[in-house]
């Protein structure tokens, strides 16, 4: 994000659809078969210019990724 657009407001934006993504990319199929046995740990990060603004690491459990993999838009549930 550019510095000009930068506020506190905007980065929780930018963290909530970071976290829709990040949930659906969890629930893929390919994924999840790829990681068995393995947590899956997803890092939304938001910079502005060179400097990092926020950080945040998600874990989704295994059955909230099937519970989104069989919902059409489901919203995100995570652990941080």
């Amino acid at each position: 994000m550019a510095r000009s657009e930068f506020s506190e407001e905007k980065t929780k934006e930018l963290l909530s659809s970071a976290e829709d993504q990040l949930m659906k990319y969890a629930a893929d199929e390919g994924i999840i078969k790829r990681s068995s046995g393995t947590a899956l740990k997803s890092i939304a990060l938001v910079f502005s210019g060179w400097e990092l603004k926020a950080a945040e690491e998600m874990t989704f459990s295994r059955s909230q990724s099937l519970q989104c993999s069989l919902q059409a838009g489901c919203p995100p549930v995570l652990t941080v």
